[in-house]
């Protein structure tokens, strides 16, 4: 008896090795003639082909990768189903035999491979973590001489970007074609641009992107100034110097902030349980760990139009509830929201000082919320002094997660550090409604796993000009 044959009508192939090659230009919006400098310039479903725009604004985007290019119909067998969904790979065999699955990064790199036995009927393959690489990836199952691909998976959502596609196709088969890539423009101070591209290879391509300035946030006047980081308890003490400036937030991320732009994002969002140390839509959001604060950045730069800095291979769990970020990459090149680096931190919180507080001790109830005058709960944003650049509750109410890693300081001067490659805490600074007037200093450093969030914990963003 003859299999029966049929065929999925949309499907793209992509090609390995295609040379990718634009050149252009990107100017300020308002002002054509006004070029912008320093933007990160890349392709929407190639992320490792990118570049910075020179002096003039200009871009040539070169490189060799996996190129969406084409529709078209491929033929699929009925006695074989092959789904690809998140890290597992369902494959309906109808007699034993062996498969092989690769993975490949957006060079077109094979980035692993591992061999699997199938059994008759209903096989679950899940991907282990040695098959995961950084950026977008796509796997490739080999039974016989078949081959089923899948769409790309992004770090960002963690899924295939077609989930649950039966199909056996020869190529890359999908039920929702995304087309060509676009060309994407982030630049500090810009909103997001994209260009649609008509193929690889152009020249003269010109971006016009439109400037955006933030609400709620304070410049920071970082650009081309310097100060001592650390303290006689927190040595070595070392000099820190800044090449931008950056906008930070006013107060900490409020309760309703927090809850709404993480229910526009998310579908999965599950709601904070505020309600023991303070609830209202005013108050510091609490209860929140680090992967969840990088998860609101995210999400509130995708409510303003500009880039996420923040990008992962998968997300284990729901965002409120404790999740786990798998291989978090930030890119500082991109323009969104984002934490602060402890650096920029202290250099915010000092506002100029040069002592271990902003303010006279003597004072310090009328600055911050802390274990003398809280009666132990969470106060709404904003109801104390600010520091000298109009910042409030830098020290006191919730402690603030910063980006870095927890080590020891280096013992030379920095430009614009970022901390450690690694690590195993996260930093959190400017202690909280429980701390002592030596902890809600600008010097002190607190540090804990990413995936714990305390009952003192919040954040604010910044925003890099």
């Amino acid at each position: 008896m003859k299999k029966a044959c049929m065929f999925i009508a949309l499907a793209v192939s992509f090609v390995f090795g295609q040379t990718v090659s634009l050149s252009g230009t990107v100017t300020n919006a308002v002002n054509s003639a006004l070029p912008v400098v320093g933007a990160k310039v890349y392709l929407s479903n190639n992320p490792y082909i990118t570049c910075l725009t020179d002096a003039q604004g200009g871009f040539s985007l070169t490189g060799t990768g996996i190129i969406r290019s084409r529709q078209g119909a491929v033929p699929a067998q009925s006695s074989m189903t092959v789904t690809f969904n998140k890290n597992r790979i369902t494959v309906v065999s109808a007699d034993k035999q062996s498969m092989k699955v690769e993975l490949f990064n957006c060079k077109g790199e094979r980035a692993g491979a591992r061999d699997f036995n199938l059994a008759a009927g209903r096989n679950e393959v899940v991907m282990g973590g040695d098959l995961l690489a950084r950026g977008m990836y796509m796997a490739r199952a080999s039974i016989g001489n078949k081959r089923y691909t899948s769409t790309f998976m992004s770090m960002e959502s963690g899924k295939w970007a077609t989930t649950k596609t039966k199909s056996s196709a020869r190529g890359i088969a999908k039920q929702k074609d995304n087309g060509m890539d676009s060309l994407v423009v982030s630049a500090k101070g810009y909103l997001l641009a994209k260009a649609g591209l008509s193929g690889y290879n152009a020249q003269n391509i010109t971006v016009a992107v439109q400037p955006f300035t933030p609400s709620g946030m304070k410049l920071i006047p970082a650009k081309d100034s310097s100060f001592m980081m650390g303290s006689a308890l927190n040595s070595p003490i070392h000099s820190v110097a800044f090449t931008h400036n950056y906008y930070m937030d006013s107060t900490e991320v409020t309760q309703a902030d927090f809850n709404s732009n993480m229910q526009n994002c998310y579908a999965t969002f599950t709601s904070m349980n505020w309600g023991l140390y303070g609830k209202s839509d005013n108050e510091a959001a609490y209860y929140i760990d680090w992967n969840d604060a990088v998860l609101y950045c995210n999400a509130r730069s995708k409510r303003d139009s500009l880039d996420t800095i923040y990008s992962y291979v998968e997300m284990i769990g729901n965002p409120g509830a404790y999740p786990s970020l798998i291989e978090v990459n930030i890119d500082y090149q991109k323009n969104g929201y984002g934490l602060p680096t402890e650096a920029e931190w202290e250099y915010a919180c000092r506002a100029g000082t040069k002592t271990d507080w902003y303010f006279d001790t003597a004072q310090a109830g009328n600055y911050a919320w802390y274990i003398v005058n809280s009666q132990s709960k969470i106060y709404p944003v904003a109801t104390k002094l600010p520091n000298g650049f109009g910042l409030y509750d830098m020290s006191g109410n919730v402690w603030e997660w910063v980006n870095d890693w927890y080590d020891d300081y280096p013992d030379s001067s920095q430009i614009d550090p970022v901390g450690p490659d690694s690590g195993t805490e996260k930093i959190w600074r400017g202690g909280s409604w429980g701390s002592y007037l030596y902890v809600i200093s600008s010097v002190y450093r607190g540090h804990s796993d990413p995936t714990v969030g305390l009952s003192d914990n919040g954040f604010r963003c910044i925003l890099q000009k």
